[in-house]
């Protein structure tokens, strides 16, 4: 339970900032198994960005 609670205060401190410059970190974290659970809140995360990087959802 703590993987899942972890991953989505990541996600939800990372909503709103830009994140290009956490690009490679973002690509690495996208592909680890314990980051799986959320994944669902990727595309808001992204969506809420101010610079574009909706090409990490495609991974």
């Amino acid at each position: 339970m703590s993987e899942i609670t972890g991953n989505s205060t990541a996600a939800s401190a990372l909503r709103g900032r830009r994140l290009n410059r956490f690009r490679s970190a973002l690509t690495g974290l996208i592909g680890a198994p314990a980051f799986r659970p959320a994944l669902p809140q990727l595309p808001s995360t992204l969506e809420n960005a101010p610079d574009r990087v909706d090409d990490l959802l495609l991974m």
